[in-house]
């Protein structure tokens, strides 16, 4: 499926790692679902690649209509190098700033 983008938010359908900043910046939100019948997960590294420095982890779980992760405004994920997503079976979208 296609990725989808705007200026602080990214959408992934099940598609390829890819990255959505350079530099540094904040995550504040993630909402992620699958239709994948198994638990799949997602992960978004503090890197312009798909690997190195994981800043988030998590599970898209089947059945769940979708999971919302909301970090505090006081502590976001913060990122140095830049962000990547890697949506593997799930469907994410990412609120962030740089």
């Amino acid at each position: 499926m296609p990725l989808v983008s705007s200026k602080n938010s990214f959408l992934a359908s099940g598609a390829d790692a890819a990255t959505l900043a350079v530099g540094p910046g904040v995550v504040f939100a993630v909402i992620a679902s699958t239709d994948q019948e198994s638990l799949e997960t997602f992960t978004l590294y503090d890197s312009l690649a798909a690997s190195g420095d994981i800043l988030f982890q998590a599970s898209c779980h089947p059945g769940a209509p979708v999971s919302v992760i909301r970090f505090p405004a006081n502590m976001p994920a913060a990122f140095s190098a830049g962000l990547t997503l890697d949506p593997g079976s799930c469907d994410v979208f990412v609120i962030f700033k740089v």
